[in-house]
């Protein structure tokens, strides 16, 4: 599915294992290489960011990564990246407390398609 040189963004908190790939620190918090903001992404610019960086695949959590699932809808339509696999991960309602209840979460990865862009 990936290469060894394909770069994947990492959002979030940092992760507590080793990722032994190229990664790119998607925080919108933390870095202002590719715009994150809440709020709407446009999506020639968030394209362009993406280009700009070497990225080739997202990794997003569909239900609550609004506006990056609403950019990608628009790269799907303009030929710019396709679903590459969907799948439910489980998270925990909170890593701190003693909780344990685990939550389904939909995941989706995109392969970004350059060649075939249409923005």
């Amino acid at each position: 599915m990936t290469s060894g040189t394909d770069q994947r963004p990492v959002a979030g908190s940092d992760p507590n294992f080793p990722i032994e790939i190229p990664v790119f620190d998607a925080n919108p918090q933390t870095q202002a290489l590719v715009e994150l903001h809440p709020g709407g992404l446009d999506a020639r610019k968030f394209w362009k960011q993406l280009k700009n960086q070497g990225i080739t695949h997202l990794l997003l959590n569909v239900e609550t990564d609004i506006d990056m699932t609403a950019a990608l809808a628009v790269f799907e339509k303009a030929g710019c990246a396709r679903v590459a696999k969907r799948m439910t991960a489980s998270s925990f309602e909170s890593r701190t407390l003693s909780v344990g209840n685990r939550v389904p979460t939909l995941m989706a990865i995109y392969a970004l398609t350059r060649g075939q862009c249409r923005l």
